[in-house]
């Protein structure tokens, strides 16, 4: 599992699965926990490229709005979210967040080299004659 944490009240905990069994798709499992209590609000998963809403409100009004997406290219899947979080009953304004939370490889990043081959035997030396 990778965390992200975004505030000190929130983190996005997500790992990547390479395949779902029998398809050639990726998948990303997420779970958005508070970190005070760690209190899980939302958790699934997204295959390929796909958006998920987040909504949540808790017994203490706290609450999370928004979507989670990933993005999905030959080479890696991009896990972003765009949500306001904070408490609905509270004097100050919800917070925001909207950026790229995790980033998983979907290739080597590069080719493993080949081993070296043995070396030659010397030549045989030359004689005179």
């Amino acid at each position: 599992m990778t965390d992200f944490i975004v505030h000190y009240t929130i983190k996005i905990s997500s790992e990547f699965s390479k395949i779902i069994p029998g398809k050639n798709t990726p998948v990303i499992n997420y779970s958005i926990i508070r970190t005070g209590d760690n209190l899980v609000l939302s958790e699934g998963s997204l295959t390929g490229t796909a958006t998920s809403d987040v909504s949540e409100v808790t017994p203490d009004c706290f609450f999370i709005d928004g979507k989670l997406s990933t993005q999905l290219n030959d080479h890696e899947i991009v896990l972003k979210g765009d949500f306001k979080y904070g408490q609905k009953n509270a004097p100050t304004p919800y917070n925001r967040f909207e950026g790229t939370i995790a980033i998983y490889q979907l290739t080597d990043p590069y080719p493993k080299p080949e081993p070296p081959s043995p070396p030659e035997p010397p030549l045989p030396p030359v004689s005179e004659v």
